[in-house]
């Protein structure tokens, strides 16, 4: 930095100028500070305002080269280094991640250049620097990554309220970051491949109680009922992150494509001699997204569910027939042209069927069939144990603990026969002339789980009185009959009292 005085109207202005080269090696300056007229100054109480910002120039200087210089630490040959001490960590890995943003991406010039005209006190993209390798290293909150910020080789001369405030700074300048990101990365490693682009959509959640317009309740990927953001994301040919688009929580994913790639600017017309191919999966199947693309010109690969397919489609992927495999028999493929039905709105407001023709294509790996859903027995043996784990920690609530009966997957034992003159049919009542003893109420009976309840079963058994069931309590049945229920999710649906069992 220096001092650059220049003449106005014959009186003498000063400002304070800083010399830097761009990325051609062109020596260029830039103002850092207007301080005014020598005049105006001197009438301010600065006896001499030349020598004095001279000298605060010098001072500047020196305190940057403080700042810049290498760092020698030394640690004698017998020291011991306690790796316990966590304010005595230091995380160089991130040298990695800072060469990668200045050296491709160019982020360091792109703030630099804004220098004068951000009006912050904090470097933001120092900010940046530090958020982006805690999300890489260890990701947590943002306060999580300023409160970690001694393990970080850089200083960190920024408060918390900073870095809340840095956010609101890059989301005003979000466009020009991504594009500016984008053309450094084309100049370190060559034109960008974006004929085929990989989409795909997930969502932030926020820890508020109300909705403000954007900040909406939506199908959350983590199934929290608080209110989320949706983010569309584009990878190009090689992976690497072409453009981002955000929208509300409750806006689906089927209508995230179109409007994400008009942002991006990768939606290409039909007069338009370049083509685009999009990859997605099943959520982003639907018939407007289909339409879009082919009116456009463009293609598409869409996953389909074989399960929710037409009767024609599912027989086709399920026959032997036509597969072609690899020599090991791990994988094989098939494909044929087929007609896929989607609907548009004419301009006559209604709702059309149209047939589109569309290659199929169906694959078959071995990885991917031992990475199958379980059989039958099997899911419902596994429920049945996180049932009973459930069941050991569920709570009272005032109410008889939650016990379950045996899984209708595991063998029960030999029904035990009942007491002579007692009647066999459920919901028949035992009377004292049957038994040739008094009433009275039979002796708490022991569950399969080690559990006890006195409830009276129309056998004279203990059953169950309340079940843990899919987050909420639910009664059991009045008399002790086997009850089982059709979804496979509630495998250890059968109640029983340990006499029937």
């Amino acid at each position: 930095m220096y001092l650059r005085k220049s003449k106005k109207n014959g009186r003498v202005y000063l400002t304070i100028v800083e010399a830097y080269r761009d990325e051609r090696g062109k020596n260029m300056s830039r103002t850092v500070e207007s301080l005014g007229y020598v005049d105006d100054l001197e009438r301010s109480g600065i006896a001499d305002p030349i020598g004095h910002f001279t000298e605060e120039c010098a001072r500047r200087n020196e305190a940057r080269r403080a700042g810049t210089e290498p760092v020698i630490v030394k640690i004698g040959p017998l020291q011991r280094i306690d790796k316990r001490d966590g304010e005595a960590r230091v995380e160089l890995g991130a040298a990695v991640v800072d060469a990668y943003l200045n050296r491709d991406l160019g982020l360091w010039s792109f703030f630099e250049r804004r220098r004068t005209a951000r009006r912050v006190s904090f470097d933001p993209y120092r900010v940046l620097e530090l958020l982006v390798w805690d999300r890489i290293a260890h990701p947590s909150s943002k306060k999580g990554a300023w409160e970690d910020r001694s393990a970080f080789p850089r200083k960190c001369p920024f408060s918390l309220g900073d870095v809340y405030r840095a956010l609101t700074y890059l989301d005003e300048r979000r466009g020009e970051l991504v594009a500016h990101a984008n053309a450094s990365l084309e100049a370190a490693r060559g034109p960008r491949d974006a004929r085929v682009l990989y989409y795909d959509v997930t969502n932030f959640f926020f820890e508020v109680e109300d909705e403000d317009g954007f900040r909406m309740r939506g199908v959350s990927k983590e199934h929290r009922p608080s209110p989320i953001v949706q983010m569309g994301l584009f990878l190009d040919a090689d992976g690497i992150p072409l453009d981002y688009a955000l929208f509300p929580g409750n806006a689906p994913d089927v209508a995230t494509l179109v409007p994400a790639m008009e942002g991006a600017g990768v939606r290409l017309g039909p007069d338009s001699p370049e083509r685009v191919v999009v990859v997605a999966d099943k959520g982003l199947n639907a018939s407007a997204n289909i339409a879009r693309c082919i009116l456009d010109g463009n293609g598409y690969v869409f996953s389909q569910s074989v399960r929710r397919a037409d009767a024609g489609l599912r027989s086709w992927v399920l026959a032997d027939e036509g597969y072609a495999s690899n020599e090991e028999g791990t994988h094989k493929v098939k494909s044929r042209i087929g007609e896929k039905a989607v609907y548009v709105t004419g301009e006559d407001g209604r709702r059309k069927r149209v047939m589109v023709p569309v290659k199929q294509v169906a694959f078959w790996s071995r990885g991917t069939r031992r990475g199958a859903a379980p059989s039958a027995p099997r899911r419902w043996r596994r429920a049945c144990a996180r049932s009973r784990a459930a069941t050991r920690r569920a709570p009272t609530r005032g109410r008889a603990r939650a016990t379950r009966g045996r899984c209708p997957w595991t063998p029960r034992p030999a029904r035990s026969a009942p007491p002579p003159g007692s009647s066999t049919r459920p919901g028949s009542p035992r009377t004292p002339a049957a038994t040739g003893t008094a009433a009275s109420s039979p002796p708490s009976r022991t569950w399969p789980t080690g559990r006890s309840s006195t409830a009276t079963g129309a056998c004279g058994g203990s059953r169950i009185r309340s079940a843990w069931s899919r987050g909420r309590w639910t009664r059991g049945r009045s008399t002790c009959r086997p009850r089982r229920t059709s979804a496979p999710t509630s495998s250890c649906a059968s109640w029983r009292c340990s006499s029937c069992a």
